[in-house]
């Protein structure tokens, strides 16, 4: 039997919930809300690092487009195949 409350407080406690279950079914319970707790905690902590990540992301991004605009700027006036031949990246 799995009560709330000690048997000597069921007296002066208006409320007195209990109920059976196995002892196995209360350490599973146990580890899993453990478990469950766990891997919020760390979610909500790790918050910053998924939010930098993200940050670094866009301005990647942003830097990819910028260099690729600056590579056909350069390459505007050449020929399709000089350009391929000077830069090869």
């Amino acid at each position: 039997t799995l009560s709330l409350l000690p048997a000597e407080l069921n007296d002066i406690a208006p409320f007195a919930f209990s109920i059976n279950l196995p002892v196995f079914s209360v350490f599973f319970l146990g580890i899993f809300f453990g478990v469950g707790v766990g891997f919020a905690w760390e979610w909500l902590r790790e918050y910053k690092l998924r939010a930098e990540a993200s940050r670094n992301g866009r301005a990647l991004r942003k830097a990819e487009r910028e260099l690729a605009k600056l590579k056909g700027e350069k390459y505007k006036d050449q020929d399709d195949v000089l350009a391929l031949i000077e830069d090869p990246a």
